[in-house]
């Protein structure tokens, strides 16, 4: 859960940013990135003041091993508009739709105080008849529904009171304030199955391994006893206590009292199957993708081939909690906002505004590109030389477009227009200077 909510939404950093959609001129996208990043700044402000940070991990949590079911509620105030909730799976029943998403979400909330009905959904409908219990306390049971209307594409909210089958509070919203998200599934399944299920097999056979070894040392070290009863042992009130006499007369036979149990069979599990377990578990829950941080043969290079190739094995999942959470949730949260009075009404479309995530792989895969520029540079200057290398790129264009790929703050690169402006008066005073060193040079001959 860790290695995920670093990898996707950090506490306490910008994990993704607005950037200009497909309808911005390609000329205007520079300075538009820059007003953009206002409004990326404007809505971490909220999620950071808000109690996203807990409720993320509790989801997670219920991801890594199902379905993660968060809720986004509108607050009361300005200053909190955004309040934010974790359903447990076995709480709440999500259905498909056509397009392979949540379209619909039904959750029981049984012998709930009147109260707080009241509190959670504002100008809710007191149903008839309701009585008080010992306590003089009513308790209510209601259905809570939402459902995608595919006719006028809005989610439609409902609480149902069973027991009198009246409307207790309805709204309608443009965004969804339930959102269930999976790690993997299968086809034909709803529900999602996380890296923990499958991790079960291996860490069901570890624990086996290890409450084995225990007993196996536990009779070893007090192993069982047989003796006999005469008139000196009686095996009934004796207790083996250290540092005690254990009286004894001699037998007939010839032969102890007491005898310890010949041991017949000693389990024990090689070191070497444990170690290829916990490390099949650390594969699947991507917990240890540099390996051993002791091993004296890793290099700095094969570790960070190590990281690479986990942060690529990652992608697929990271990729899906993308769509199906992060993108839901930006969405969600400025509907909020925009009720809120905080936000206008630009809507994030990909055609407008569109949503650029911070993820490892992302930065990553930019990292790579910039290195492979700089690779294509150092050939271009070996073959043509330092100097002639810079006719091949568009100079100006360069230093905004490795700010981008390296998830550099816009706010401190200049465009293009003002990168041109600087080249043009560094050329100009290049010129100058060398026609003052010619007036020199004639003035002396």
């Amino acid at each position: 859960v860790n290695e995920i909510i670093n990898a996707l939404c950090p506490a306490g950093k910008k994990w993704l940013s607005f950037v200009s959609g497909t309808e911005i001129a390609e000329e205007q996208k520079a300075e538009a990135n820059k007003l953009l990043q206002e409004r990326t700044d404007l809505f971490f402000k909220y999620i950071h003041r808000s109690n996203f940070q807990s409720i993320a991990h509790e989801c997670f949590m219920d991801a890594v091993v199902s379905t993660g079911f968060m809720t986004i509620n509108e607050g009361a105030t300005v200053e909190d508009p955004l309040i934010f909730a974790s359903n447990p799976p076995d709480c709440i029943y999500a259905d498909e739709g056509i397009h392979g998403t949540f379209d619909a979400y039904y959750r029981d909330w049984t012998k709930m105080p009147l109260t707080h009905a009241e509190a959670m959904w504002p100008k809710f409908k007191k149903p008839d008849n309701l009585v008080e219990n010992s306590d003089d306390e009513i308790l209510i049971t209601v259905y809570e529904m939402l459902f995608y209307d595919y006719q006028t594409t809005r989610w439609e909210y409902r609480i149902i009171h069973p027991d009198t089958k009246s409307v207790c509070y309805k709204r309608t919203d443009r965004t969804s304030p339930f959102i269930g998200w999976r790690v993997k599934k299968l086809a034909g399944e709803t529900y999602g199955r996380g890296p923990a299920m499958d991790a079960v097999a291996a860490a069901g056979t570890i624990n086996q391994a290890l409450y084995d070894k225990i007993v196996s040392a536990n009779f070893r070290a007090l192993p069982m006893y047989m003796g006999f009863e005469d008139g000196v042992f009686n095996p009934n009130n004796f207790k083996m206590i250290p540092n005690t006499i254990l009286a004894c007369a001699p037998t007939a036979s010839g032969t102890w009292p007491l005898t310890a149990v010949p041991a017949a069979g000693d389990i024990e599990w090689s070191m070497l199957i444990l170690s290829e377990l916990r490390e099949q578990i650390n594969q699947i829950m991507h917990t240890n993708p540099m390996g051993s941080m002791d091993d004296p043969k890793a290099t700095a290079t094969e570790i960070l081939a190590r990281n690479q190739r986990n942060t690529e094995n990652r992608a697929a999942q990271d990729a899906r909690i993308q769509v199906e959470f992060l993108k839901p949730f930006a969405e969600r949260c400025i509907d909020v906002l925009r009720r809120k009075g905080i936000w206008d009404d630009i809507e994030i479309d990909g055609k407008i505004i569109d949503i650029k995530f911070e993820t490892p792989l992302v930065t990553s895969q930019g990292q790579k590109e910039v290195l492979e520029m700089l690779q294509h540079i150092q050939f271009i200057q070996g073959l043509y030389g330092p100097e002639a290398a810079s006719g091949f790129y568009n100079t100006e264009k360069l230093s905004y477009w490795v700010a981008e790929k390296l998830n550099v703050n816009l706010e401190m690169v200049k465009t293009e227009a003002q990168l041109l402006e600087v080249m043009q008066k560094m050329e100009e005073a290049k010129q100058q200077m060398q026609e003052q060193q010619q007036a020199q040079g004639q003035t002396q001959q």
